[in-house]
C-alpha cells in the first residue's frame, strides 16, 4: 500500500494539533479544538446474529430498523476527512460480517492509506468471507472468543458456536499463507467471565495454534448495575468494577473530568448519526447527522463543544461516562 508524503503531513500536523488542544482543554477546562479526529468508528450494520446477554444489540435495549452503512456516505466522509485519519474501526452495535459492502469499505480506505480494524464474532468468517478479508487489504481482525469448550462459549455468546470461531480463524491464516501475506493480524480478544476464568491459562497455550496472533483479555462491562451480575468474574483484576458495604457495585476507576475519545474522535452510525464515542449506546449524545451537514461542521458544532465543556467540568453527571473506563 502507497502511502503519499502529503497524507502523513496532514495526518502529523493533525495529531500536534489535536494533542495541543486536548492538554491545553484539561489545564484550562475550557475546550480546545482546532484540529479533524485521528480515528473513526463507522458502524457497518446495526444487528447482530448473537445475543450477548450484557450487549445493547443482544439485549435489545434499543430497537433499530435493519440498516447498513450508505456507501455514497462513505465516501463523502473519507473525502472530507480521509486525509487527516490514522484508522477507522468498523464496528459498533452490529455484527460486521453481516454487511455485504464491508470489504470495498475496507479497501476505499486502505486506498487512502488508512488503517483498517473489524472485530466480529466470526459465526460468519467461512473461506470465502475469510478469502475477500485478506483480498481487501484489512490491517486487523479483532475475534471474540469468550471460552475453550462450547458450554464456557455459549454462556455469552448466545447462539453462537465455537468452532466457527475456530474454523474461521484457521480460513484465515490459510488464506494469508496462499497469499503470502501477513495481514490481517488475528487478535483473539476474550472477555473474562466467571464462565471463563478456569480456562484464561490453557487458552493462553493454544491460541496460536488455532490462527490467532495476539491474545487479548478484556474486563466485562455490565449493565446490570448496581446491583451486580453472576457472569461478573472472580477475579479482582479482570472486574471493572469494585462492590460497596452495601452490596452495590461501581467502577473502580476513578472518574476524572476528562476524556481523550471526545477530543480523538468519533462514531458515525448506519443513520448518518455522529455519536460522541462508542459508549453513547442509546444515542443520547448525537452531535449531528451527515445527510444534513458536514463532518467538519458537526465536529466544531455548538452542540459537540457543550459537551466537551461538560466533560471537562463535571463528567460523572453523564450517564454513558459513568460505566466508562476510560
Amino acid at each position: 500500500m502507497y502511502i503519499s508524503l502529503s497524507h502523513i503531513t496532514k495526518c502529523t500536523l493533525n495529531c500536534c494539533r489535536l494533542w495541543g488542544g486536548y492538554l491545553l482543554s484539561s489545564l484550562l477546562k475550557r475546550p480546545i479544538v482546532n484540529h479533524l479526529p485521528y480515528f473513526l468508528s463507522v458502524e457497518p450494520v446495526n444487528v447482530c446474529n448473537l445475543r450477548c446477554p450484557q450487549c445493547p444489540t443482544g439485549m435489545g435495549m434499543y430497537r433499530r430498523e435493519k440498516s447498513y452503512f450508505n456507501q455514497t456516505l462513505f465516501q463523502r466522509v473519507l473525502q472530507e476527512v480521509g486525509d487527516y485519519l490514522l484508522c477507522i474501526q468498523f464496528y459498533f452495535q452490529g455484527e460486521p460480517l453481516l454487511c455485504p459492502s464491508l470489504c470495498e469499505m475496507i479497501k476505499q480506505a486502505k486506498s487512502k492509506g488508512i488503517y483498517t480494524i473489524v472485530s466480529t464474532n466470526a459465526q460468519l468468517l467461512d473461506e470465502p468471507m475469510a478469502r475477500a478479508l485478506v483480498e481487501s487489504g484489512l490491517d486487523k481482525l479483532i475475534v471474540s472468543m469468550d471460552g475453550l469448550s462450547q458450554e464456557a462459549y455459549a454462556t455469552y455468546r448466545v447462539g453462537g458456536e465455537l468452532c466457527r470461531v475456530v474454523e474461521g480463524m484457521q480460513h484465515l491464516s490459510a488464506w494469508k499463507k496462499r497469499f503470502r501475506c501477513t495481514h490481517p493480524t488475528v487478535e483473539l480478544q476474550w472477555l473474562v467471565l466467571r464462565s471463563n476464568e478456569q480456562e484464561m491459562k490453557e487458552v493462553r497455550k493454544r491460541y496460536k495454534s488455532m490462527g490467532a496472533d495476539k491474545l487479548s483479555f478484556k474486563t466485562a462491562q455490565f449493565y446490570s448495575l448496581p446491583h451486580g451480575d453472576p457472569l461478573m468474574p472472580r477475579s479482582e483484576k479482570y472486574n471493572r468494577y469494585r462492590c460497596l458495604p452495601d452490596g452495590s457495585w461501581v467502577l473502580k476507576r476513578k472518574l476524572r473530568n476528562r476524556c481523550w475519545r471526545l477530543w480523538t474522535g468519533a462514531v458515525i452510525d448506519v443513520e448518518g448519526n455522529v455519536r460522541s464515542c462508542c459508549f453513547d449506546k442509546g444515542a443520547e449524545h448525537v452531535l449531528g447527522n451527515l445527510h444534513h451537514q458536514s463532518f467538519r461542521d458537526i465536529w466544531m458544532s455548538v452542540g459537540a463543544q457543550a459537551l466537551r465543556k461538560r466533560v471537562l467540568h463535571s463528567r460523572s453527571s453523564i450517564e454513558m461516562c459513568r460505566n466508562c473506563t476510560e
